[in-house]
């Protein structure tokens, strides 16, 4: 069984890592290296590297990051689906949740790679001189990409399960919710996977950092209020892994998966 479970999740990483999926995201990742050194090249003078570096973190990284999540899981049984190939997929005799389960943490696994690769990244176009020295929470964000990748993976598994065109509806999270909720009022807030990675890696908030001028003002009327804490932060995220993970193979095991009539 273990070691028809570690061949399935080497097969599909070594799927993932084509050299034609390397060279795509590779361009990809470098267009986002590229936009964030045209961000620091129009960046405020007054405004410290930390900060600089934080927000590089947090609003490109970590939604670039729910992009790539959104396309790789997909590939772990909606791809199967659509193509039509999950009966021959599902005819192995390892059992289905197992099967599921090594192929969504084969997904995980290179996303969170790319994620550690981009974090150094952006740490070197920040800090040019001593990307490791001088980035105290280079070790804290390379964790918090992890635990994201992890997170926004076991949400899209399940999406993957539960509606057709899958993609779709991943991106809107991506793209939609994930923009949307982390700046509402209330505690709507937690219910955003960005929140708790944001609260995890405790990058230094706007409002020590933007001094005492008018808009400095202003960031800390509202970034403190949307700030979650460390430890909760790091709870909730692994109770989203653990739990849309379970609940996916649940469901993955009850339910009869078939091509889909729709998916052309």
């Amino acid at each position: 069984m273990f070691s028809t479970a570690t061949y399935i999740y080497k097969s599909h990483l070594k799927d993932l890592t084509r050299p034609k999926n390397l060279v795509l995201w590779t361009l990809a990742s470098a267009g986002l290296l590229f936009l964030c050194l045209m961000i620091l090249n129009v960046k405020s003078g007054s405004a410290p590297d930390s900060y600089t570096y934080g927000r590089l973190y947090e609003q490109m990284l970590v939604r670039y990051m729910a992009f790539c999540s959104a396309v790789v899981t997909c590939s772990v049984i909606s791809a199967e689906i659509e193509q039509r190939t999950v009966v021959y997929m599902l005819s192995r005799s390892i059992p289905r949740p197992i099967h599921l389960l090594m192929r969504s943490l084969a997904s995980s696994t290179f996303v969170s790679l790319l994620g550690i690769i981009l974090v150094f990244g952006i740490s070197i176009l920040v800090f040019p001189s001593n990307p490791i020295g001088a980035n105290p929470w280079l070790l804290r964000d390379c964790v918090g990409i992890v635990l994201g990748c992890f997170a926004y993976g076991a949400i899209f598994l399940l999406i993957t399960l539960l509606l057709n065109r899958a993609l779709m509806y991943c991106l809107l999270f991506t793209f939609g919710w994930e923009t949307l909720v982390p700046n509402m009022p209330g505690d709507i807030y937690y219910m955003s996977i960005l929140s708790h990675v944001r609260g995890f890696v405790a990058h230094p908030e706007p409002s020590r950092m933007a001094g005492q001028s008018v808009i400095g003002s202003m960031q800390k009327a509202f970034s403190d209020t949307y700030l979650v804490p460390p430890n909760i932060a790091l709870m909730s995220l692994i109770a989203v892994i653990t739990g849309f993970t379970l609940f996916s193979m649940w469901h993955f095991k009850r339910n009869e998966f078939t091509a889909r009539e729709d998916a052309e």
